[in-house]
């Protein structure tokens, strides 16, 4: 495979393009992540019997889920089911109670010496950091508050009340299936459209309008409420304390890829304050920018 990479022309592009298709399959023609689909339970199956065939039947019943793949976030690797049966490696499912100086402490009570613990509970997703963004309203986001107070966002770029603000990677924007980098790309190309059509047509301020963001999310909450992820009986960080799937996207990339394209424009979507006359802007306007 590397010498092919390295040597025949286009290859990383047809690479990449197959890893990306194999993974939009997960959406369609499989269709995993609907709570209620065919490939839902097929898939389930599958999933099963191959975890049963690396592992001992004590291991498979501590380590197959209970609730539907795509729920949380899927793990592909080769080496960690196998490596669960080793002679030096014990599987305790019972829950961590208590950590010691030396030892930690199982819901059973039992005492496990340990030289090191590696104490892998994931990761913040919705916050912006310590950071805190006030918007024209006087209102700020901080922290963790996209995921908390569950803020709505088009194309999760751009919020309400929040002039010239945009940002990739916001709320309702996240994937499960595929790479995050394509979904940076779509928001970028979005960002620059609209920044280029501001420029183009003197607007010194923009702001997403309520009425866009609302529409918007007319189709993508019920979306939200067919999928694996608010109906497949598990808790992820995929979900709020509220229950709603604030950081994820419905569809596939390919969908996104086509609601970024095909967005409403600038004057249409956005509410607009004109550059006063005496405004400089910070390129050459002669240069006609193309988007």
């Amino acid at each position: 495979m590397k010498t092919a990479l390295a040597y025949i022309p286009l290859a990383e592009r047809f690479h990449r393009l197959s890893i990306w298709l194999a993974q939009e399959a997960f959406y369609w023609p499989v269709g995993l992540f609907y709570a209620t689909s065919r490939g839902q339970t097929f898939t389930k199956k599958a999933l099963a019997y191959g975890m049963k065939r690396q592992c001992n039947k004590e291991i498979a019943e501590k380590i197959i889920p209970t609730y539907a793949p795509g729920c949380k976030r899927i793990c592909r690797t080769d080496d960690y089911i196998p490596a669960l049966g080793k002679s030096n490696v014990e599987l305790v499912s019972s829950g961590l109670a208590d950590v010691k100086k030396d030892a930690v402490v199982d819901a059973n009570g039992k005492h496990y010496q340990v030289d090191a613990v590696i104490y892998a509970t994931g990761f913040k997703v919705g916050s912006i950091g310590p950071v805190a963004i006030t918007g024209s309203n006087g209102n700020s986001v901080s922290g963790t508050d996209f995921a908390d107070k569950t803020v709505e966002a088009y194309l999760g770029t751009s919020i309400p009340d929040f002039p010239n603000m945009f940002m990739v990677l916001g709320p309702n924007s996240g994937i499960g299936h595929n790479s995050a980098f394509l979904v940076i790309e779509i928001q970028v190309n979005y960002i620059v459209r609209m920044l280029c059509e501001a420029i183009d047509n003197d607007i010194e301020t923009v702001e997403v309008s309520r009425a866009t963001v609302a529409k918007y999310y007319e189709w993508l909450w019920p979306a939200l409420e067919n999928r694996v992820w608010t109906q497949g009986g598990c808790n992820s960080w995929y979900l709020n304390k509220q229950g709603k799937a604030f950081s994820l996207y419905p569809g596939s990339t390919l969908q996104l890829m086509y609601e970024g394209i095909t967005a409403p424009s600038l004057v249409e979507s956005y509410k607009l304050k004109p550059l006063p006359k005496n405004g400089k802007l910070f390129i050459n306007k002669n240069s006609k920018q193309k988007y």
